[in-house]
């Protein structure tokens, strides 16, 4: 709290009058508030009167406003400071009141006003003292804590935490929030002009006390108004140099899940290190990354370590994992490599990658539903032509689904049903009559087979579907592709 000094020769040139007042005062609404007054006059002071908010009219050469108190005489108090006002001075001297449960129309300007004779007179003088100011608000007067955050290892360190406020029946305390085995002392100032409590914390700071935190908590009947805190940078004084020490991540917890789009940034914490200010390098699954800064934004899977590293040496800090949660994607279908032949066996396997892992595939055919599981692979036994067709895998976990782009499943096989077409299995030609013979191949694939022709077991020329005969014998065809007969 400020103290006006108001001093005036007005009206008498031998008149000194000098009135001190507070200024700045700031009160918690429903409280209290003392404001001091003291003056020191040549003249007697028959009567004063305290102002809220006044002004000078011109016209009647007087000051208007709401009377907050009087010392004598019979003018009206303002019905808002009616019963809340309480004189509280000492002697003559003092003029200092006191005004009970605040509230926001309360605050203003406060000033007061001074009425005498002058010795061996009979005028009358009327004097008026500059303004002090009130403010009252739900937040109250501020908290102030006088420390600095830098300091030498192994010497004697003092912080001072304090509040000025004006109401005697405030219920007020001071709190230390530390963890450096620090003294604490507590001081209550209580005088006219002035109330204060003020609380102290003497420590001597060694290296592990580097970027720990302090703070002074303000406590107004058992609930918290207020909190100052400051950071400790110890610097090394006379100590030998050595590499970082107590490197971590400053992380809610070892593993962190993120849902896509999400991100997070890590803080690469350091305890000490001499010398100081260690260059940081970031890890991702043992990768060097592309940043030197103690703080890094992710957005991605991964187990994260940083490094701090000075003249003296390095050290690392314990992994951070970070699981980015996101449906399946990249989903391909992988089948195996080269042909896939009739009869033997064939799996096919849903690759994707997802996080949390998948929980269900569902497998299409031609875009029918035919398998629903738990298992990536689809397994054939023994696979045949009828297998062959366009083949999807959905895939399926908690943070949703996606389809893979139809795979084309392609069964080889040997020529199938092959025979000769003719009416009768035997056929009976006249001297000089032929007939034409035809391979006919209900499938095949790779398709079109090579067609050989046989004559009572003698291979015939040339290999074609059809062959137009004019002579005896038992004749058979045969087809052959790639993979056989």
């Amino acid at each position: 709290m400020l103290l006006n000094v108001n001093r005036s020769h007005s009206l008498m040139n031998d008149c000194l009058i000098t009135v001190k007042l507070g200024s700045n005062v700031i009160a918690w609404k429903g409280s209290c508030v003392i404001l001091p007054c003291e003056i020191n006059s040549s003249e007697d002071i028959h009567n004063y009167t305290w102002y809220h908010n006044s002004v000078y009219h011109e016209e009647e050469s007087n000051y208007k406003g709401a009377i907050v108190y009087q010392s004598k005489g019979n003018m009206e108090i303002d019905s808002s400071f009616k019963d809340r006002v309480e004189y509280r001075g000492k002697n003559n001297k003092d003029c200092t009141i006191l005004i009970s449960d605040l509230q926001s129309e309360h605050a203003g300007r406060y000033q007061i006003r001074l009425m005498g004779k002058k010795k061996g007179k009979n005028n009358d003088w009327k004097w008026m003292s500059t303004n002090m100011s009130l403010t009252v608000s739900d937040i109250g007067p501020d908290l102030k804590l006088d420390a600095s955050s830098e300091m030498e290892e192994n010497s004697s360190v003092t912080f001072t935490c304090s509040i000025d406020y004006s109401c005697p029946s405030n219920d007020l305390s001071l709190t230390w929030l530390q963890d450096v085995n620090g003294r604490v002392t507590t001081a209550i100032k209580n005088d006219t002009h002035k109330i204060s409590i003020t609380t102290t914390l003497t420590f001597v700071p060694t290296w592990k006390d580097n970027k720990k935190n302090i703070s002074c908590l303000l406590y107004r009947m058992n609930e918290m108004k207020g909190n100052e805190s400051i950071q400790l940078n110890v610097k090394c004084k006379n100590s030998p140099s050595y590499k970082p020490q107590n490197v971590t991540i400053i992380a809610k917890s070892p593993i962190i899940r993120l849902l896509e789009g999400q991100n997070i940034t890590l803080e690469c914490s350091v305890e000490s290190s001499n010398p100081p200010n260690p260059n940081i390098i970031w890890y991702k699954n043992g990768q060097k990354l592309d940043s030197e800064a103690y703080k890094k934004t992710v957005d991605e899977s991964g187990r994260y370590q940083c490094e701090a590293k000075n003249s003296m040496g390095t050290s690392k800090s314990e992994t951070v994992e970070i699981s980015v949660l996101h449906p399946p994607k990249h989903i391909t279908i992988q089948k195996p490599q080269g042909n896939i032949i009739e009869g033997f066996p064939v799996t096919l396997n849903c690759s994707t990658v997802a996080n949390p892992p998948v929980s269900r595939y569902i497998w299409y055919k031609n875009k029918m539903l035919f398998s629903n599981s738990t298992d990536s692979r689809y397994n054939f036994s023994k696979i045949t032509e009828n297998d062959s067709g366009f083949y999807e895998c959905e895939a399926s976990n908690s943070q949703g689904s996606n389809t893979s782009s139809r795979m084309y499943l392609d069964v080889k096989y040997v020529p199938q049903n092959v025979q000769i077409m003719a009416n009768i299995p035997t056929i009976r030609l006249l001297g000089g009559q032929h007939v034409t013979l035809e391979c006919s191949v209900e499938s095949s694939n790779p398709p079109n087979p090579n067609i050989i022709w046989y004559k009572n077991g003698q291979k015939l020329y040339p290999e074609a579907y059809k062959k137009t005969v004019d002579e005896p014998g038992q004749y058979h065809c045969e087809a052959k592709n790639s993979l056989g007969i």
